[in-house]
């Protein structure tokens, strides 16, 4: 026989993994270690410096989640707040929790709605044995009940990226004709011109003026907002009764 024709070696032909299983697991006698209360311990035969068979299975934390309280006009202009929370920290012995107390300044962009979320990785709860959590910042639209911006905010509402307005407006002033004027979110005025009458069911459309929509495009490496549009919503009021000077002078309009 040629020597070129032999072949040597041993090819084992069953599942190698069935015998490793079963004298390194099923046979070992350290395969299930349990604690003095039977819990099932975790990892090697080195200890808790190695992550090992005495380090008790410990379930991850939760992110911290924070809601922060924005106005209508907070939304449109953007803002800077401050937010305080706590959080675990590992001591610094490595073994124990400690209590920490944290301030942070977060930034509220143009055109944020409720949905927006703010996410800062790491910044949550710490823990001895992982990687620490997330802090989750959600935002809530509140009205405030007193002072001129609540009652300016009174005034609007949202509808996606487009505000309403309502404006109140009496019989007189409908029947003259005089242009609306509207004070925006960021301190502008705008004088809207009104050539109809108007009914209790009208819409005034202004292209532009409502909301910013957040992050819009970018051109030249700067952020470019489009706008929403903003209805103007009349709300007519009716006097209970009219004098006769006030019969003539609408009559007058009227002819």
């Amino acid at each position: 026989m040629n020597k070129t024709d032999f072949k040597g070696g041993y090819k084992y032909q069953n599942n190698c993994y069935e015998i490793f299983e079963k004298y390194f697991l099923e046979y070992n006698p350290f395969n299930e270690i349990i604690d003095t209360k039977g819990q099932k311990l975790q990892g090697s035969l080195f200890g808790n410096a190695f992550g090992g068979q005495s380090a008790m299975k410990v379930a991850p934390m939760s992110p911290i989640l924070l809601q922060v309280p924005c106005t209508l006009q907070e939304f449109y202009n953007g803002c800077v707040k401050v937010v305080q929370y706590e959080r675990q920290k590992v001591a610094l012995d490595g073994q124990n929790m400690e209590v920490e107390k944290v301030s942070k300044k977060i930034h509220i962009k143009r055109g944020f709605t409720d949905s927006n979320l703010l996410i800062f990785k790491g910044e949550g709860n710490e823990q001895r044995l992982g990687p620490p959590t997330d802090l989750i910042i959600s935002h809530v639209l509140f009205y405030p009940k007193e002072g001129a911006t609540a009652d300016l905010l009174r005034c609007y509402k949202r509808r996606g990226n487009d505000l309403i307005y309502t404006h109140r407006l009496s019989l007189e002033q409908n029947f003259e004709g005089a242009p609306v004027r509207v004070e925006t979110l960021d301190g502008r005025v705008l004088m809207v011109s009104v050539d109809e009458i108007i009914s209790s069911k009208s819409l005034k459309r202004v292209v532009g003026e409502g909301m910013p929509i957040y992050k819009s495009h970018v051109k030249n490496d700067h952020e470019v907002l489009n706008f929403g549009d903003l209805y103007i919503c009349f709300e007519l009021n009716f006097p209970k009764s009219l004098t006769d000077s006030q019969k003539e002078r609408i009559a007058a309009l009227l002819a």
